[in-house]
């Protein structure tokens, strides 16, 4: 098939977005449609985890993202207004700031924009009727603003959500379960009382505030100064009646009922009921026909791992398709398979099981919850598990590193690591070594004795670029070399994910990219 012919994506939401521009930078052609008439105002779901937030960097810089929104900063946690115990997101160390509260919204905004820079619109009330594959592509049949339009594409990526048209007309099965609980969702401006004399009367900007009671349970998430998105457990659903959204005065009173908070709504902007599925398809690969985010997983809104693990999915299939746009052999896009369906499932899991300890009622078990929390965070080892488990810190695909390579290989398959180095006189997040404004095969970071002139500078027609460790002032207290053990004349390959894919000598990298 001609490399001119674009990559269809399906679904302008944050996954849709995210991969469309991994994609764009790597020199793919693309073209992405929406069956909506606008970008929603809504702000759905509201934090980008450390994780997302290194993933996405080389794309678009954090900062980005951080002049908008909150830097996460504590999770609290309560029952019946009385504090419990308290999370604080890790920042020691780090380059990246454990998290942004930045509504959907904005962060599908932020990507629209990056877009537009290069050229690409969203190519909205557009519809996606029906798709025939072959060997060498796919066939989409379309309509755009009611014309029918018949499209010739290399591949279709389903970013279309939890209700996905891809994949009902794939004919999947959306295996799971469904909660039977009624969800209240609200995002106030409230007015607040006196000032607080304590954690146990307010919440801090940036802070998670979760509270358990005989009522059920509470959660507030910020999203501006006096703007706060509120959660209530509604109890079970009536079958008898449609879903109908909360008023003002439901919210008002769990507030009152559930935490001690001296708050008064004085606006609302959203208002929705909703009920929670738990489901993940099998494969994410169907042919020609890629499958990522919600199209593909959906789980409990705890913890706020959803649109973080579609983002995740978007850099992890946009580079592995890139590579065989550019020539890779096919079957390398099955390593997306491999390493995101792990993920999900696991998050599937992780979220289901902090929705229901968080839904219990019962005061004796609630009050056992409670004492175990609290102990549980006095152990700075079990604090930063909890705390990498949120922020999503602790994602690897390591496990498929060692299957391929057949041994253990320190750091393959990890995350590049997040903390600030020296470069000159500054200090910045290692993450800024990442980023690139084109087309890019990965980053080799070089010890301090290798010699550049023996290491590849291209794969698959796309470039390698090099930073060596120590040279022009980088990483001279060799923090980063000590932490990745790298010995003084290794190369380390660093993919655009942020996903670390090869350690060790210049032959061998040769060899490594040979085999792929």
């Amino acid at each position: 098939m001609h490399k001119n012919t674009p990559i269809l994506i399906v679904g302008a939401g944050p996954v849709g977005l995210t991969v469309a521009l991994s994609l764009h930078r790597q020199g793919i052609p693309i073209r992405i449609i929406d069956r909506n008439e606008q970008a929603t105002p809504l702000s759905k779901a509201l934090v980008l985890w450390r994780r997302s937030l290194l993933s996405l960097d080389p794309l678009i810089p954090f900062e980005t993202f951080l002049v908008e929104g909150i830097r996460a900063q504590n999770a609290h946690f309560f029952d019946e207004g009385l504090h419990q115990a308290t999370l604080p997101f890790l920042t020691e160390g780090h380059g990246l700031p454990p998290g942004i509260f930045i509504p959907q919204s904005r962060i599908e905004a932020i990507l629209v924009e990056a877009l537009l820079k290069g050229g690409i619109t969203v190519e909205r009330n557009s519809q996606l009727e029906r798709f025939s594959q072959d060997a060498e592509g796919i066939t989409a049949e379309m309509t755009q603003r009611g014309k029918p339009e018949t499209l010739r594409a290399r591949y279709l990526i389903a970013a279309d959500g939890g209700r996905s048209t891809t994949r009902h007309l794939l004919g999947l099965t959306f295996q799971g379960e469904s909660m039977e609980s009624r969800w209240l969702l609200g995002d106030i401006t409230v007015t607040k009382g006196p000032a607080p004399a304590s954690i146990e009367t307010d919440v801090a900007e940036g802070d998670l505030f979760m509270s358990s009671s005989p009522e059920g349970a509470i959660a507030i998430f910020p999203i501006s100064k006096d703007r706060f998105r509120i959660i209530v457990d509604g109890g079970s659903i009536d079958n008898n009646h449609p879903p109908k959204d909360p008023t003002t005065a439901e919210l008002q009173r769990a507030i009152s009922e559930r935490t001690r908070l001296e708050w008064m709504i004085s606006e609302t902007h959203w208002l929705s009921e909703f009920r929670i599925n738990e489901r993940q398809i099998d494969h994410y690969i169907h042919g020609r026909v890629l499958i990522a985010g919600d199209a593909a997983h959906v789980h409990s809104p705890a913890g706020g791992q959803g649109m973080n693990t579609g983002i995740q999915d978007a850099v992890n299939l946009g580079f592995r398709l890139a590579t065989v746009c550019h020539g890779a052999h096919p079957r390398t896009i099955e390593r997306y398979q491999e390493e995101r369906h792990p993920v999900a499932r696991h998050v599937l899991t992780m979220s289901g099981r902090m929705l229901r300890a968080g839904m219990l009622r019962q005061p004796i078990l609630r009050k056992v919850r409670g004492h175990i929390m609290s102990l549980l965070l006095k152990f700075p080892p079990l604090k930063r598990m909890i705390s990498d488990a949120l922020t999503e810190d602790d994602v690897s695909y390591e496990a498929v590193y060692k299957a391929l390579k057949g041994g253990k290989e320190v750091w393959l398959g990890q995350a590049f690591p997040d903390l600030k180095i020296s470069c000159g006189a500054a200090h910045i997040p290692a993450s800024h070594l990442l980023r690139s404004e084109g087309p890019l095969y990965g980053t080799l970071l070089l010890g301090p004795s290798a010699d550049p002139k023996a290491w590849p500078t291209t794969h698959l027609g796309l470039p390698i670029r090099q930073h060596q460790l120590g040279s022009k002032g980088l990483d001279d207290a060799g923090v980063l070399q000590h932490l990745l053990t790298l010995k003084k004349d290794e190369g380390m390959l660093i993919r655009p994910d942020a996903i670390i894919d090869y350690k060790g000598s210049a032959e061998g990298l040769t060899s490594w990219l040979s085999a792929l």
